[in-house]
This record gives C-alpha cells, structure tokens and sequence, in this order.
C-alpha cells in the first residue's frame, strides 16, 4: 500500500520499496501493518511513510543509496521533494534506479520537481516507473504525467494518491488515469511481467492495495 512495493524475481529473492508505518504520521497512514518479510529493503527517503523497517519482520538487508543486493544494482538520482527546491518538506529524495530479471525499474519516492534535462538524461531508460501522483507533498497527477512523458517507459504504476485509508489530504489515482489510453486494473494485488511482455506505448497499472484493511487479499493474524 501507500508506496510500498514488492517485486519477486524468477530465483524468488524479494525486493521491498519504501515500506511504511501502519498507523503513522498522526494515524494518516491507516493501512494495516506489513507482514511480508523480504530479502531486501530499498528506501527512498527517511520519512514514516517511506522508510518504517522496525515492525517488518524476518532478517533483511536495507539499501537507503547506491549499491547492490543479490545481484540486483541499485543507484540514485537526486529529485526535489517539492516545486520549491525541496524548502517546503525536506530537500530531495533520493530516486531509486534497479534492474531486477533485465527489467530497468524506476521509483520516486515522493518527487516534487518535473524534472530537467540533466536530471531526465541521468535517469536514463526505465521499462517501469512507479510515482506518487497525489499532490501537496508531491507531484499532483498533471505533474506526474508530464514526468511520464519525459522519461517515457514501458509501464506506469500509480502510488502515495488518496485512499479511504490514507487520511493525507491528497488526490485520489482517478484525475490521473485520463492522461493515459490504456489503463489495466488487475483484480489482485499481484502482477507478473518480463521483459518479452512490456507493453508499447505507456500503460498505466493500478494495482489494488494488499494492505488496505478493507481489501480481500488481506490476511489478518491467525487467518
């Protein structure tokens, strides 16, 4: 949920991004805990919403910069977290770059900024680009599309947008969805993909949430 994210690779290492606390920021974050454990833990940026390792469970390697984990490169590109150079909400976020299975896939964490050429050129391609499109801390959805469209992957996947369980005062993935002709919304949580199967031109994916408390793919305790 949130931004958070898991990706399984054909030798069934897993790869968490940007894992949240349930509960957090005042209770705004108000999906239910995560009880996935994975391989590894990619953070974005230090925030609640993005970098709660604590309550995840079983043992982990955290990457929070540049470097690799079971064979898996990770680098970053710095990116503003607001329009205002990051002055309104904490400098940058360091967006995450890595290849798992020969898939280039790129996270923003909470990018603020549309990004210039330099910054566009350092991040080079990306089959799969997940970015927040809620607005206030970060990109609205107009902004969010315009990044899109300057770093042109394969496929889009919507995060960090408002939910009945996020209680940020944001927008919903909706106003998003209209900058793109084909949009797939899978009755999982769970999507497979390879590099044979990504699709042209730009698809946008939304995906349900697994830790929404209200979603049927969620497993409470003893269940």
């Amino acid at each position: 949920a949130h931004a958070s994210f898991l990706f399984t690779n054909k030798a069934g290492k897993t790869f968490m991004t940007d894992p949240y606390q349930s509960g957090g920021v005042s209770g705004r974050v108000g999906y239910a805990p995560i009880t996935i454990s994975p391989d590894v833990i990619i953070i974005t940026h230090d925030h609640l919403d993005h970098s709660h390792t604590e309550t995840i469970p079983g043992e982990f390697e955290v990457i929070r910069h540049h470097g690799e984990a079971l064979g898996v490169p990770v680098r970053e590109v710095p990116v503003f977290h607001d329009m205002e150079e990051g002055a309104r909400f904490g400098g940058t976020v360091d967006m995450k770059i890595f290849t798992i299975d020969g898939i280039t896939i790129g996270h923003c964490g909470d990018i603020g900024e549309l990004l210039d050429p330099e910054k566009v050129e350092a991040i080079g391609h990306l089959d799969i680009l997940i970015i927040p499109t809620g607005g206030y801390y970060t990109l609205d959805s107009k902004g969010a599309a315009e990044v899109v469209c300057k770093l042109k992957p394969k496929m889009v996947i919507p995060c960090h947008y408002k939910t009945a369980h996020c209680g940020f005062d944001i927008e919903p993935v909706t106003p998003f969805l209209k900058y793109f002709e084909r949009v797939i919304h899978p009755k999982n949580s769970i999507f497979e993909v390879d590099v044979d199967s990504l699709p042209e031109p730009t698809t946008c994916l939304v995906l349900p949430m697994r830790y929404d408390v209200d979603h049927p793919g969620f497993l409470r305790s003893g269940t």
